[in-house]
């Protein structure tokens, strides 16, 4: 095979000037095109083109990104969907879920991995994109036709290395032959399938050899013991997994096997290098399928392989295999629970047979993430846990050692971007995998600030231990990555300094695979060659693959160096804290190492205890103080540097911010404004940033003079929130205290903010299918001055809660003095919700719920690129209205109930909720028509009224034409009839025909007798009271003092007959047979009557009494009251 493509970082002088301008100017004309096609990405879902029209064609976007491909889906494919299926992280649309869930039913229907990490590649390489108003987004098969116009000159900074020629390569792998450091092999994805290089030289310059056909992704390389073979290993077809051997260093591939056709995932090569190993040259494989982890293994130099699987093993993705010199295999993975129904953990499959049989699964740690997770450099695709392993086998002090490696959170993982913070862990094994313990590669001090993740470790032929990974220490937002390095020479015990491998950063990668998976790391004699995925070019994405070759201090007697508290803030004139420095041994070196400073700052001085010290393992260690005198305030840096005779020297920087003086700026209060009302009891406090501050002090207090401060609180951010409540209907004050090493500096003007109606429990939501409610006593707040209860006109309710997806949560407010309970937000997971419920798969709530909102809270799910921006948002109406505790005393004891029907999944915090009533009394009439506010039907009325707009009222016809007058006029000839506002329940002539939708024609002469009459029927003037609780207020209810369950039938219940029978139930029952079941009754048909009264009040025959009342009875009772 011939190589199309070769990068030479010596061949970029001026003769190629010209050609490197053309490059540019074609790469500039594709990326215009690309630009362009993205900002025409606005698309709206068409109901109308959906093929099946029982489905909601939009709520699709719940399982992933719009696609035009799924107006294609049926409802019986929907039922190839799992219930938890839209949780996924998985950027995939409908559709293909739908497709990839027919092809392989094995996949999981739960947990958190059911998907493979390939099936986004998949799916770009058989789509090309997502389609949108018809067309492919920047369709992946047509930028990989592209090749020969989009080649670019590779970028050499450095010793780093550009790989690829098309933009977009990612996920890339490298392994140095072990007999021949000059030669190395790498492979990439990109567009067109797995794309293969190969270098001669270490790693300096790089050919392109081409794709392997019909692949997609997953490299993973290896060479035999003799370095004569090659084997590389590839996701391929519908992501089964190949292998190719090559013997001729990667420049050809050839004897292609198929493991398995389709299905699978995440597939490591190891080959057994060991002389010692009776198991030498075996080809080891580890993949997934469905994630339960699949062990291959070939005999005969990779022509073919026999497989087992581990169903009993817990489940798993993010393997390696590494053998020790006995040939042990040690096979790793990252092991997850479901949803919190077991542990997540990095689990060891042992083999002492060359896999032929292998031990019970063992735990090497658990891990606080599970699978993966998002953070802000990798906020889509998140961050995977996935094992790198490898043994000792040099011989030396940790001969025999196994390593494996991980990237996991510091804390409890969770859903935010912001709140997940990584670390780098490597677990070490002295003896073959029974005992562990766990170090750290980088520094853990500033966990809080940066993230490191996506690791490799390799082990070279001298024992030292070798890891690279990404690290977002140059970006505060912890979106852009650099490439690290670190190496132990005493086993992983201790670390030297993190090396910085790139010379530029990389900006954040907004495209769904954003930086992939892993990244490559091999070490061979004294070469170091690390290859990793890169946006240096970007934002926003210009995706390359990198490779740096660099020397291997542990290759030759040396030493290695670190030291502690690196990064420090100082008040001068003031010392440092004592920095200790670390000296360790490779190969028994000990010529003595002399400490120095380099570079340090004009007022700077120090020294050491020990100015010479002699490496060894363990380390020996010296100590620098470093005073500062008088300075201006500033960033600034010096260097550690150690000098030995007979090794390179070593350098260690320390970052000093100094401070001359307290802050001198104020604050300046931004929100909550002074003198703001109806704030939460837990408020959000924002304030501008003060120069030279480290930190605020915030100090709320009811007191002006704050002589009793209540809440204290301490920020490095310019916003903070109380963890505690406030009390509610409180006048507080505030203020700021900008504060540095040097001390605090002036306190801000105080602001004043009133508290509303709210309460802040910070109640944790069960997930365990549980309910769980938060009570409010309203006390004062409920009367008028004059003692007259408040009445309820109008409600709100305002409410805050943090959950990973609200569509799992229901809500209930309940009065408990009046039994009023109201469904705020029924959970689609619940078995009894509404059939127009919808999933919504989205994060955190921050509503008010409100009647008048013109969205439903059942049609709110807000999904943003920003984590902060809730998923239910805004001004929003209930699914059941507000408006049923209007009349209602408003004091009393108000409830909350909060159910999460999806259990044992995601978790959430009923942070603050709030009442935000309208209050009407007995004697509130805002438009003056003679009805209180709180029973009338049409606020507003204006008398007199429009009506007649033809001058004189016609005949016979109504209208409130007289100012102050709240009976209607009639036109004459008038009839015995009377009206008024009160018969009307407040409304005029011309309100209730827009209410009623009558003819306008009305209004231009009065509304007719039989209308005004059909009106006030049906339309009362209420109290908002029911004495009796049969449903039926007491201002329209013709029966007062109703007894449910009433006495009748004082016998046996008749044939067809009815009465009020069921305690609590305000619908009559009918006795068998229930012929008449046509026809329903409720103490609402019957003006609040029950039978025993209905007989009263008509005179009918008392028997009715014995039996029941007759179908015909009530009918008529019904009819005419």
């Amino acid at each position: 095979m011939i190589p199309f493509g070769t990068i030479d970082k010596r061949k970029t002088g001026a003769s190629s000037l010209g050609y490197v301008r053309l490059l540019l100017a074609l790469v500039f004309a594709l990326s215009q095109t690309s630009a362009a096609e993205q900002q025409d990405n606005r698309y709206q879902v068409n109901q109308a083109k959906g093929i099946d029209q029982r489905i909601n064609y939009r709520s699709l976007e719940k399982f992933g990104p719009w696609d035009d491909r799924n107006y294609n889906i049926t409802s019986s494919d929907l039922n190839f969907l799992p219930p938890q299926d839209a949780r996924m992280r998985s950027q995939l649309p409908a559709f293909f879920r739908i497709e990839l869930r027919k092809k392989w039913p094995h996949l999981m229907q739960s947990g958190p991995a059911q998907y493979p990490r390939a099936a986004l590649q998949m799916f770009h390489r058989k789509y090309g994109g997502l389609m949108r108003n018809g067309a492919i987004e920047s369709d992946r098969r047509v930028l990989a036709r592209r090749r020969a116009l989009s080649r670019r000159m590779a970028i050499q900074n450095n010793k780093e290395v550009q790989l690829n020629e098309i933009e977009g390569a990612n996920e890339i792998s490298v392994e140095i032959n072990p007999t021949n450091p000059t030669h190395a092999i790498a492979g990439a994805n990109n567009y067109g399938g797995q794309e293969m290089y190969y270098s001669t030289d270490g790693g300096a310059n790089w050919i392109i050899q081409g794709e392997l056909p019909d692949t997609c992704c997953d490299p993973s390389i290896d060479f035999s013991s003799d370095g004569t073979i090659a084997y590389v290993a590839a996701l391929s077809g519908d992501i089964g997994v190949s292998t190719w051997r090559s013997f001729d260093g990667g420049q050809t591939w050839v004897d292609r096997v198929y493991l398995t056709e389709s299905g699978s995932d995440k597939e490591f090569i190891h080959v057994d290098k060991s002389p010692q190993s009776p198991f030498q040259d075996n080809v080891y494989l580890t993949y997934h399928n469905g994630n339960i982890m699949q062990f291959a293994r070939s005999t005969d130099n990779g022509l073919s392989y026999d497989i087992q699987e581990f169903p009993e093993a817990p489940r798993g993705i993010g393997s390696d295999i590494t053998t020790d010199a006995a040939g042990n295999i040690y096979h790793f993975y990252a092991a997850f629970g479901v949803w919190g129904m077991a542990d997540e953990s990095i689990v060891l499959l042992k083999s002492l047979d060359g896999g032929e049989t292998f031990e019970s699964p063992a735990t090497v740690a658990e891990t606080n993430g599970e699978f993966d997770f998002p953070i802000p450099a990798q906020e889509t695709r998140g961050a995977l846990i996935y094992a790198a392993a490898d043994a000792d086998q040099s011989g030396g002090s940790y001969d025999g050692s196994i390593y494996v490696s991980w990237t996991d959170t510091y804390d409890v993982e969770t859903d935010d971007p912001e709140t997940n913070h990584t670390q780098i862990k490597v677990a070490y094994s002295r003896d073959g995998g029974d005992t562990w313990n766990i170090s750290i590669p980088h520094p853990v001090e500033d966990v809080e600030t940066v993230d490191r993740f996506h690791q490799w470790l390799t082990v070279d032929e001298y024992g030292n231990v070798h890891v690279v990974y990404y690290d977002t220490q140059h970006s505060e937002s912890r979106k852009d990555v650099d490439f690290y390095y670190s190496m132990s020479a005493d086993g992983a015990v201790n670390w030297s300094t993190p090396e910085r491998i790139t010379s530029e950063t990389s900006a954040n990668l907004t495209d769904l695979q954003e930086f992939g998976d892993y990244n490559g790391l091999s070490v061979v004699g004294d070469n170091i060659v690390s290859a990793w995925t890169d946006n240096r070019a970007g934002p926003p994405n210009a995706k390359d693959v990198y490779a740096d070759d660099k020397v291997n201090d542990g290759a030759t007697p040396g030493f290695l160096q670190s030291a502690s508290s690196t990064n420090q803030f100082v008040c001068a004139p003031n010392d440092l804290e004592p920095i200790e420095i670390s000296i360790w041994s490779i190969m028994s070196f000990d010529n003595p190492v002399t400490l120095d400073f380099s570079d340090l700052p004009g007022g700077f001085s120090g020294g050491f205890n020990n100015y010479s010290v002699t490496p060894a393992s363990p380390e020996n260690t010296a100590t620098a103080q470093v005073s500062v005198s008088t300075i201006s305030g500033g960033e600034y840096s010096f260097g550690i540097t150690g000098t030995a005779t007979g090794a390179n020297e070593k350098s260690t920087i320390i970052n000093v911010t100094v401070f001359d003086s307290i802050p001198k700026g104020t604050a300046s209060l931004l929100d909550p404004t002074d003198g703001s009302t109806n704030i939460w009891t837990a408020p959000r406090l924002t304030w501008t940033e003060v120069p030279d501050a480290l930190s605020y002090t915030i100090e709320i207090d009811d007191d002006a003079d704050f002589g009793s401060i209540d809440f204290t609180l301490s920020t490095t951010e310019t916003s903070v929130m109380p963890d505690s409540s406030l009390v509610a209907e409180q006048q507080y004050y505030w203020r700021v205290l900008p504060t540095n090493t040097c001390g605090t500096g002036p306190v801000s003007e105080s602001s004043s903010f009133t508290t509303g109606l709210y309460r802040s429990p910070f109640m944790d939501i069960p997930n365990d299918g549980n309910s769980a409610f938060d009570t409010f006593v309203i006390e004062t707040s409920g009367q008028f001055a004059n003692g007259y209860p408040h009445q309820i006109a109008d409600l709100n309710l305002m409410i805050q809660a943090t959950h990973t997806w609200v569509g799992d949560l229901a809500f209930d407010l309940v009065h408990e003095d009046s039994g009023t309970t109201v469904s705020l937000m029924h959970s689609y997971w619940d078995p009894n919700a509404p059939i127009d419920v919808d999933d919504c798969g989205g994060k955190n709530i921050y509503a008010t719920l409100d009647d008048d909102a013109s969205t439903s809270v059942k049609d709110a799910c807000y999904q943003s690129e920003d984590p902060a921006d809730p998923a239910i948002f805004g001004s929003l109406s209930p699914y059941e209205e507000l408006s049923a505790f209007n009349g209602e005393v408003f004091s009393g004891t108000w409830r909350l109930d909060v159910t999460d029907f999806y259990p044992f999944a995601d978790e959430g915090t009923l942070v603050q909720w709030g009442l935000v009533p309208t209050f009407g009394g007995a004697d509130d009439d805002s438009d003056g028509d003679g009805v209180a506010d709180i029973s009338d039907f049409c606020p507003g009325t204006k008398i007199p009224e429009s009506v007649p707009t033809k001058g004189r009222l016609g005949k016979k016809k109504w209208a409130l034409t007289e100012a102050g007058n709240l009976d209607f006029v009639q036109g004459a000839p008038q009839t015995n009839h009377s009206f008024n506002t009160i018969d009307t329940a407040g409304c005029s002539c011309e309100q209730i025909v827009e209410e009623a939708g009558y003819s306008t024609n009305y209004l231009k002469r009065g509304c007719p007798t039989s209308k005004m009459k059909k009106w006030a029927s049906t339309h009362h003037v209420l109290s908002g009271q029911d004495s009796d609780n049969d449903g039926v207020d007491d201002a329209i209810d013709f029966c007062p003092d109703t007894v449910i369950p009433e006495s009748v039938p004082t016998k046996t219940f008749g044939k067809n007959r009815w009465a009020l029978t069921e305690a609590g139930n305000f619908s009559f029952i009918q006795a068998p047979p229930q012929s008449g079941s046509r026809h329903t009754f409720t103490t609402a048909d019957t003006a609040g009557c029950s039978c025993e009264q209905i007989v009263e009040e008509s005179g009918y025959s008392t028997n009715y009494l014995k039996r029941g009342c007759p179908t015909s009875k009530i009918k008529k009772w019904a009819r005419k009251h």
